[in-house]
């Protein structure tokens, strides 16, 4: 295709949140250890489920289904969300999810499973708290295993249409980003 032709049938970006997580893509959101990144991934579900403005900042208008999967930290998910609920106010019915399937893995049983239970389009925003934890006995330095992770991720997206918004830790070296294969850092969409 001509690349004129292309351009001129560019279209605007679609947001969930104006300016932070554009619609349909995958978004990695990391941090040390006990940096408030699951609560900071609560907020912004919790923003998509009743459609307020954060901050400044213009959220789909849709009132996005939320769904959150803790691989971690569910003993505390209970107090954080109320915390949210107590600062913000409710959420509406029926518009935040908490996963309660299966442990959740990276096996293509189990994903193709999880797009069916989730079913396509019901979920705006499907939040995966966090990676390391959704990992069994294979380590995010191992290119192989972050490109099946990857992969997987994508087909989530595709296949459910919908974003997807994975919380991630720093390795030891704080300044080097993300834990993990550099494939993390190059095939996602956002990394914050």
């Amino acid at each position: 295709k001509d690349i004129k032709e292309f351009s001129s049938e560019s279209k605007s970006t679609e947001w969930l949140i104006e300016d932070w997580i554009e619609k349909n893509t995958i978004a990695f959101m990391y941090g040390k250890s006990n940096q408030y990144k699951s609560y900071v991934a609560l907020t912004i579900g919790y923003y998509l489920a009743t459609g307020k403005k954060l901050d400044r900042f213009d959220v789909n208008a849709n009132h996005q289904r939320v769904l959150f999967v803790a691989t971690e930290g569910l003993n505390t998910l209970a107090n954080r969300y109320k915390a949210l609920e107590q600062t913000y106010g409710e959420v509406p019915s029926k518009t935040f999810g908490l996963y309660t399937g299966k442990t959740f893995c990276w096996e293509d049983e189990y994903i193709d499973e999880f797009i069916k239970t989730i079913r396509p389009s019901e979920f705006g925003l499907v939040i995966i708290d966090s990676l390391s934890a959704s990992l069994t006995n294979e380590t995010l330095n191992s290119d192989s295993v972050v490109r099946n992770v990857i992969s997987q991720i994508k087909k989530i997206r595709d296949k459910a249409k919908t974003t997807v918004l994975v919380v991630a830790h720093t390795g030891k070296n704080v300044s080097k980003g993300m834990m993990g294969s550099a494939v993390l850092r190059n095939d996602v969409d956002d990394n914050y």
